[in-house]
């Protein structure tokens, strides 16, 4: 089994097929390569768009029972990529013993949130 990763930049004019397709029909930089037993890979562009909503006070008072919410004509736009590996492995000691390990990484970029790294290392017995 082979495979080939293809990562590819947006330039802004060309759709992600068409990159794709351009990266498909370039030469390998690099040959081999191997998988383990599970190993997935997602990578997505993401763009969010949003307006606040203003508070508005009719009477002057403190009382929040009087207020109404009018959308904001500010819209703030977020570019951002999300990138999830997830990968792992099986090694059976014998019929009734086996270790696993499993990984998981995901990293939001540009967001200003907080990036996940799991590791786990499991010993399974099985009757």
């Amino acid at each position: 089994m082979s495979y080939r990763l293809l990562v590819v930049e947006d330039n802004g004019q060309d759709s992600p097929e068409s990159l794709l397709q351009g990266a498909k029909s370039s030469t390998p930089i690099n040959d081999g390569g191997s998988l383990l037993e599970f190993e997935n890979l997602a990578v997505t562009g993401n763009k969010s768009t949003s307006r606040p909503l203003l508070i508005t006070d009719l009477s002057g008072t403190e009382s929040n029972r009087d207020d109404y919410y009018v959308l904001s004509n500010n819209v703030t736009e977020n570019n951002f990529q999300t990138y999830v590996m997830q990968t792992g492995a099986r090694f059976n000691i014998d019929n009734y013993h086996s270790l696993v390990f499993d990984a998981n990484l995901t990293n939001v970029s540009g967001s200003g949130r907080a990036n996940d790294r799991i590791v786990q290392l499991r010993y399974v017995f099985r009757f």
